[in-house]
């Protein structure tokens, strides 16, 4: 009885074959791995980039006029608004004063650097001080039909120096202002690379916020809404009516097949609210 089989040359011709086929599965394999890693790299660095945006966005647009304190590529700090009320009268050299309803984790986590009042003119008058609650409602917030509002709460400002005679007049609208500070430092969480931090110049309490950024991560400055965006800040702070923000973020990791993180590139600008 004669029995079938493969011959040698069959044999050979089927393992190439086999080969082949499992050599370009393998390749997809991989090619298919590289772009899931890319992509998931890019949605990350994307998401780091997005999150900063609305960190910086939500405070440094409230930044008023001549409330810019330092501008630099790397940083930018100012006098950033957290609560809002008006004057109501003296209680010697202080200004008792009532707050609208705020924010009450805001408020109660906020290190006040002191606070700013609008004259007649519309400018702000920057001072300094210690900001004291008032426990007891308080007779200086009832003249002027200034009334403290379902909510809201009295307090007295203490001026460091104090105020004179005619500044700060009854009726007089003004905000507390905390001294902040944003820049792109070396990032503690992950070593070697770059982060963006927030600092309260009063308390001295750093955050960083979020990380990684890459080295052209900078701050740019808009002097004329129609000019040019400046690379190097004006010599006069007040000058500076926004500012546009270039978050070029990165990924934690480094893509599988590629020899540096993906990165991702946000710009978008900051006009200041109360200019």
């Amino acid at each position: 009885m004669k029995r079938s089989g493969f011959t040698l040359i069959e044999l050979l011709v089927t393992m190439v074959v086999m080969a082949i086929v499992g050599t370009i599965l393998a390749r997809m394999l991989i090619s298919d791995s590289r772009f899931v890693s890319r992509v998931e790299a890019e949605m990350a660095a994307r998401q780091t980039a997005r999150a900063a945006m609305h960190s910086l966005v939500t405070e440094l647009r409230m930044i008023s006029a001549g409330g810019l304190t330092l501008a630099l590529d790397s940083a930018v700090g100012g006098r950033i608004p957290y609560a809002w009320g008006l004057a109501c009268g003296r209680n010697g050299s202080n200004v008792v004063a009532t707050i609208i309803p705020v924010d009450s984790m805001r408020y109660s986590v906020a290190a006040p650097a002191g606070f700013a009042w609008q004259d007649s003119t519309g400018a702000y008058n920057f001072h300094t001080g210690t900001v004291i609650p008032s426990t007891t409602p308080r007779a200086e917030c009832t003249a002027d039909s200034i009334r403290t509002l379902a909510g809201g709460f009295t307090v007295e400002l203490e001026p460091a120096p104090a105020l004179a005679p005619a500044e700060m007049p009854s009726g007089s609208i003004f905000y507390l202002y905390e001294l902040l500070r944003f820049d792109f430092a070396p990032s503690v969480v992950m070593p070697g690379r770059r982060a963006l931090w927030r600092t309260n110049e009063v308390s001295l309490v750093s955050e960083e916020l979020l990380a990684p950024f890459d080295s052209t991560a900078a701050f740019r400055f808009v002097t004329d809404p129609n000019g040019p965006i400046l690379t190097v800040p004006p010599g006069n702070l007040n000058s500076i009516t926004g500012l546009d923000l270039l978050l070029v973020s990165e990924s934690e990791v480094i893509p599988n097949g590629a020899t540096r993180p993906e990165t991702f590139e946000l710009r978008t600008r900051v006009s200041f609210l109360n200019r």
